[in-house]
């Protein structure tokens, strides 16, 4: 709990426009040695990690494509997403996944838009067992 609380602490002063990377590790450890602290210095460099893990995923728009013939249509989807979202320009990592037959999937934070073979056939399930 207490590496948790250095590492988002030490992430959001890292974020600031004239932040200096070794300052902050020098003050790091000082605090950390002057509180006693000093044996969480490695589990606050993977929580950090966790941390910046956790904050990357909240700005790529992450698109599964079958082959890299959907790739165009796929992409052309996640930036009329993002825009309709009303969002701020984010990165948008394209994936070829084998597992999917055909079409693509768009996954970001908060929403999915599946256009794959896999959810055309589950919709299809559906109507025929529901109707």
């Amino acid at each position: 709990m207490l590496a948790r609380q250095y590492a988002d602490a030490l992430y959001a002063l890292a974020q600031q426009p004239k932040a200096d990377a070794k300052k902050l590790a020098e003050g790091l450890k000082e605090t950390l040695v002057r509180r006693g602290h000093a044996a969480l210095a490695p589990r606050i460099a993977a929580e950090l990690s966790r941390v910046e893990h956790h904050a990357k995923n909240q700005t790529v728009i992450r698109v599964r494509i079958a082959d890299a013939s959907a790739k165009k249509e796929a992409v052309a989807k996640a930036e009329a997403l993002i825009t309709a979202e009303g969002d701020v320009a984010r990165d948008i990592e394209v994936v070829e996944d084998k597992s999917l037959i055909s079409g693509f999937v768009v996954e970001g934070p908060g929403f999915r838009f599946d256009a794959s073979a896999r959810a055309a056939l589950t919709d299809l399930y559906r109507t025929l067992t529901t109707n």
